[in-house]
């Protein structure tokens, strides 16, 4: 079996953020929240390869993406000015030297990229094809020739896109899929081994816990191993880092007591006193902007 990698822990694109946006200067009584990065949806897209070894960038996966192979770093071209173009979603882009190690991964993805030489249009096992049919991510098939067409309709292609033609034609298969995609609502974290999504909604408060974090939801809560820091920039704007070991979910908060807040659940979350201004002042303008 082929090995498998991520390159690089993962390339992200995401716009940056100061202070939190709903602490942002009003403009004509909106406020502007357009280049926060907690309001782009994080989607992930996987370049599958099955092109052998010598077609994939395996050498060293902490070198800058940059010395990839030059047909890497146009696929990662297509994809960034797609996404850009779109405006909605940050990426975070793997590449993998099989279907199945993508299959072994445990990852879910919302786009795969599946990239097929010229001498590996058979090559794919019979599990192989049944999985990507019936997965939930929307496949691009960049062919180095036409001899894949009818397995890429059997596996329910969305586009098929020849190598040739890949500066004209990935960007805009990549800006197709997005059109079909909203933000989803959530986050996606590793639970038990297993990518899971957990919606912001469902999220009461999230409490650092040594080298984890602990999400606390309405009857269950979950252990994930993620930094406060990492979450409070992957969480939407309706999140606030109350204290340096508490995140609270304004949705719901009933009130705010001295250095306490109040949930509508009457749980109890700690506000330390350097914090406790600007939590009011940000959750004063999040009731604003939801009545």
């Amino acid at each position: 079996m082929k090995r498998t990698f991520a390159l690089h822990s993962l390339m992200c694109r995401a716009c940056s953020t100061v202070g939190h946006p709903f602490a942002a200067k009003r403009k004509r009584g909106l406020m502007d929240r357009s280049k926060s990065r907690t309001n782009l949806g994080m989607i992930y897209i996987a370049v599958i390869s099955v092109a052998g070894k010598g077609e994939l960038y395996t050498d060293d996966e902490q070198r800058h993406c940059y010395n990839m192979p030059p047909l890497w770093q146009e696929v990662d071209r297509c994809i960034a000015k797609a996404v850009e173009k779109d405006g909605r979603f940050a990426y975070r882009l793997a590449f993998y030297q099989s279907v199945s190690g993508v299959m072994n991964s445990k990852k879910a993805f919302d786009i795969f990229i599946l990239f097929i030489g010229k001498e590996e249009m058979d090559c794919l096992r019979q599990e192989e094809m049944l999985w990507l049919k019936n997965t939930a991510a929307k496949i691009i098939c960049l062919a180095d020739g036409t001899a894949f067409l009818k397995n890429a309709f059997r596996i329910g292609v969305f586009r098929y896109v020849l190598k040739e033609d890949i500066k004209k034609d990935l960007m805009e298969a990549v800006q197709e899929v997005l059109q079909e995609m909203k933000p989803v609502e959530g986050l996606r974290l590793t639970v038990d081994g297993e990518d899971k999504w957990v919606l912001f909604k469902d999220i009461y408060y999230i409490e650092a816990f040594g080298d984890e974090a602990i999400i606390y939801k309405k009857d269950t809560y979950s252990t994930v191993r993620k930094t406060m820091d990492y979450l409070s920039e992957q969480l939407g704007n309706a999140f606030y880092r109350c204290h340096k070991s508490y995140i609270v979910n304004f949705a719901h908060i009933l009130r705010i007591e001295n250095t306490n807040v109040i949930l509508e659940d009457a749980r109890s979350v700690p506000v330390s006193v350097r914090r406790k201004n600007g939590l009011e002042k940000v959750y004063h303008c999040y009731e604003e902007r939801m009545n």
